[in-house]
């Protein structure tokens, strides 16, 4: 794709996500004249834009918001929820317009022609309606066929640059591949670095030990400054959802207030890549399962508005995002049911009311009826779990009855490098991610080959690591368990040795081993060996067949 168009349709993302926020602060009643200017100006340089491009569709409808958004600026017509609702469906045609043009096609079809008519025909509706006195409220023009070649007189007022001089960027835009690669390198040095610095030492000679250290130092600095670099706010995925929230929430009846907290908390790009779907899915759960119609939430004695909380906070190592609910909270009763009316579970099973809650997370299991375009199906809390698990992270919930849902993710900063805890089986190095490794406890005998262990009181499963990868070496006399956690579930995965804690930089595997289940990946030691990073969700899963423990 031509860099000129990848940067215009960039941009127009950012500001379509900037014009979205402005309108739901407008149909919140929140008129600032700032917030409407702001509105103006994003879609007033996505229509410039779009003409440089030569993208005319695009051009000609962003000239159809702007002359409703002209108006409003000037307070000829007011901010009603129907016009904010027609200018965000205006602001997901422009971006349908958007894809088409990423997709190649610059010449939308009629479907989407005829649907920008029909839109620009609703905006002059709604202006119509809110005439107050004929002839001297402002008229939105007909979309042109085409560009014009004259868009607007108006002149948009910026902000005076300082002394008429030219202010350089103090922002690059580089692209992720590159990025990538440079992380790459970056890694790589960190390895090498380690596996001179272990031969320096080796080498006994106090100058080139010196100069090592230092070396090292860099390297280490370099790393950290690397891994800045791929930082975003989390905020990025937040903002999203308050126009989701929106939508979920009209659609359903209900009447909430979505609150966002910590969206200035940063972490890995590719982490938050991969959340926005996970979030989207609680997200749409809270709001359509969780808040009660207004009237239900007065019989309770709480207000008709229900309130949604989106938060996340850094921790060591890790960053916490909670979504959370004021409604009714998680019947447990009605899950178990449903559990054994869909055979997930013997109907004389007995469960803690914590084991109730975890069925949620069963494949297929749903406590809805009905099938909506909203939920229904029985698809999603699974691939939630599953998706934060590839994530290396867990996800917790807590609910009480009556008063709401909240439900925890722990997902690490980076996919890059990890804190890890060196471990060994043999000759062969494994390293389990160090915010799982909850103790470290001695084997003395080989009472392990149950299966079991009885820990202060309490059977913890066992994964036999030599079992599971055929190790052929002699069983040492002393084995180590080191007991992992994720979630409310606990393991322990028996080793030979513990080799403390260190930074792996991750590398996968390569194609011909990912049907390899258990292992996340590999990282190279300071020794030039390779360890192993084992899938500990992959591994706790597969406890419940004694046969592969």
């Amino acid at each position: 794709m031509d860099e000129i168009l990848t940067a215009f349709i960039e941009d127009a993302v950012d500001l379509l996500a900037s014009m979205e926020s402005g309108m739901l602060t407008l149909e919140q009643g929140q008129h600032d004249p700032e917030t409407i200017n702001s509105i103006f100006r994003a879609v007033h340089t996505i229509k410039g834009d779009a003409g440089v491009v030569e993208l005319e569709q695009v051009a000609a409808f962003a000239h159809v918001m702007e002359d409703a958004l002209s108006l409003l600026r000037s307070e000829k017509i007011r901010a009603s929820s129907p016009l904010v609702s027609l200018l965000l469906r205006c602001c997901d045609h422009i971006k349908a317009l958007i894809a088409d043009a990423s997709a190649g096609n610059t010449e939308p079809d009629k479907a989407r022609a005829d649907c920008g008519a029909a839109l620009a025909e609703a905006l002059r509706a709604e202006i119509s309606t809110q005439q107050a006195t004929p002839g001297k409220v402002g008229q939105l023009s007909a979309a042109p066929a085409r560009l014009p070649t004259e868009i607007s007189s108006e002149i948009i007022p910026l902000e005076p640059l300082p002394d008429s001089g030219s202010v350089p960027s103090r922002q690059v835009r580089v692209q992720a591949e590159k990025l990538d690669q440079l992380l790459d390198l970056v890694g790589e040095m960190v390895s090498a670095s380690a596996a001179a610095h272990l031969k320096a030492k080796k080498s006994g000679q106090t100058e080139l030990i010196e100069a090592n250290a230092g070396l090292v130092q860099l390297v280490e600095s370099m790393r950290a400054l690397s891994n800045q670099l791929r930082m975003v706010r989390i905020g990025e995925v937040f903002n999203r959802f308050k126009r989701v929230s929106r939508d979920i929430a009209s659609a359903m009846q209900r009447e909430i207030d979505l609150v966002i907290e910590g969206e200035d908390a940063e972490l890995d790009k590719s982490v938050v890549e991969k959340i926005g779907d996970p979030l989207m899915h609680l997200l749409r759960n809270a709001i359509d399962h969780g808040i009660e119609a207004p009237q239900a939430r007065l019989a309770r004695g709480k207000p008709a508005r229900g309130t949604v909380l989106l938060s996340a906070c850094h921790e060591p190592g890790g960053i916490v995002i909670e979504v959370a609910d004021d409604g009714a909270g998680l019947n447990k009763e009605r899950i178990l049911a449903k559990a054994i009316e869909r055979g997930l579970v013997p109907a004389t099973q007995k469960l803690s009311d914590q084991e109730m809650i975890e069925l949620i997370f069963l494949p297929g299991f749903s406590t809805t009826d009905t099938v909506s375009n909203i939920s229904g199906r029985g698809v999603g809390m699974d691939v939630v779990r599953s998706s934060i698990q590839a994530l290396r992270g867990s996800v917790q919930v807590q609910t009480q009855a009556g008063q709401g849902s909240r439900f925890t993710l722990h997902l690490p900063l980076t996919m890059a490098i990890i804190d890890g805890f060196l471990v060994s089986l043999g000759k062969t190095y494994f390293v389990i991610a160090l915010n799982m490794v909850f103790e470290c406890l001695e084997l003395t005998d080989h009472s392990a080959t149950s299966g079991y262990l009885d820990l202060r009181g309490h059977a913890l499963p066992l994964v036999l690591l030599r079992q599971r990868f055929g190790e052929r070496s002699p069983r040492p006399h002393k084995e180590h368990v080191v007991v992992v956690k994720s979630g409310q579930q606990q393991v322990g995965i028996v080793v030979d040795s513990l080799h403390g804690e260190m930074q792996a930089v991750i590398k996968p595997l390569p194609a011909l081993f990912h049907h390899l289940p258990g292992i996340a990946g590999s990282t190279i030691l300071g020794t030039g060996a390779v360890a192993l990073i084992l899938d500990v969700p992959s591994l706790m899963a597969s406890i419940s067949s004694p046969d592969q423990r």
